[in-house]
């Protein structure tokens, strides 16, 4: 196992050699000569154009869904489909259902 003492003199060495390191290079990462590796530069300035609104009239289809008026309505005033004769309390019979099937 290193000490801590002996991890401290290996990161000051480190830094001493990224700093070292920085120096040799002296600026020539930014610019080295190929037009790729040079500083980003802009040249262009984009054309700023304003937004004149122009009102257009559109035409809107709308649907209106409504109940038709049967007369009918129930405990609470809604109008409601009437009842057919029979038919709340109509029971259902299999020989039926094969006739109509038929």
């Amino acid at each position: 196992d290193l000490s801590e003492i002996q991890l401290v003199a290996i990161m000051k060495s480190l830094l001493v050699f990224a700093v070292a390191s920085a120096v040799a290079v002296n600026g020539q990462l930014l610019y080295s000569g190929y037009p790729y590796a040079a500083p980003l530069t802009y040249t262009y300035t984009p054309q700023v154009t304003k937004l004149v609104p122009k009102e257009v009239e559109v035409p809107v289809e709308t649907l209106t869904y409504g109940i038709a008026e049967t007369g009918c309505k129930n405990v609470f005033g809604f109008p409601v489909p009437c009842l057919a004769e029979g038919e709340a309390r109509k029971r259902r019979d299999a020989d039926e259902a094969e006739a109509a099937a038929d």
